[in-house]
């Protein structure tokens, strides 16, 4: 019950302080415009007394400033325009001359191009495929043909061994020779 009490009296202490924090704010944010308005009234009695005498020369300096600002701007531009027309003017130029060109150049390089085919001997560069077919085909064959070799001396010494092994079975004291042979005469 005490710390309900406590919360309670927490929050009302805690609501007040930020009602009186607001209502400070607020009073002083008024005296600051009243002041403000204030100090702005006294500037314009002022300045309304007052007058200021600018030399010609101060005027003639600033009016010389602002026109170097704004011709140097126009000047910039007109010069970037003819720039951009410049360009424009020799890449029309040029893609009309290369155009022109291309034609006459299509025609010489086609003609030269069937005159280097003319010249191929069509016989010679037939033997010259077939021969590397050949020497292609052969070491493909000569690789398959050692595969062969290899696995026939393997195979043939796996049956000697196998026939070896019969003979031991089959040799006792009563058969003196046994022979056997693969192919070829008896």
């Amino acid at each position: 019950m005490f710390k309900v009490n406590f919360d309670f009296t927490a929050g009302v202490i805690c609501f007040a302080v930020g009602i009186f924090g607001i209502g400070y704010g607020i009073g002083q944010r008024k005296r600051s415009n009243d002041i403000c308005c204030k100090i702005d009234k006294s500037i314009d009695e002022m300045s309304s007394n007052i007058n200021i005498d600018v030399s010609e020369a101060i005027v003639n300096r600033a009016i010389e400033r602002e026109v170097e600002k704004e011709t140097s701007f126009v000047v910039r531009r007109a010069t970037e325009r003819v720039e951009k027309n410049i360009e424009t003017n020799i890449n029309n130029r040029v893609n009309t001359a290369v155009s022109n060109a291309y034609t006459d150049i299509r025609k010489s390089v086609a003609e030269e191009i069937a005159k280097n085919v003319a010249r191929i001997d069509i016989q010679a560069l037939k033997n010259d495929v077939i021969e590397k077919a050949k020497e292609e085909v052969t070491k493909k064959f000569d690789d398959s043909l050692d595969d062969i070799l290899e696995d026939f001396n393997g195979n043939l010494k796996n049956i000697g061994r196998i026939y070896q092994s019969m003979a031991q079975m089959f040799s006792h004291d009563s058969c003196k020779e046994f022979k056997i042979r693969l192919g070829g005469e008896y």
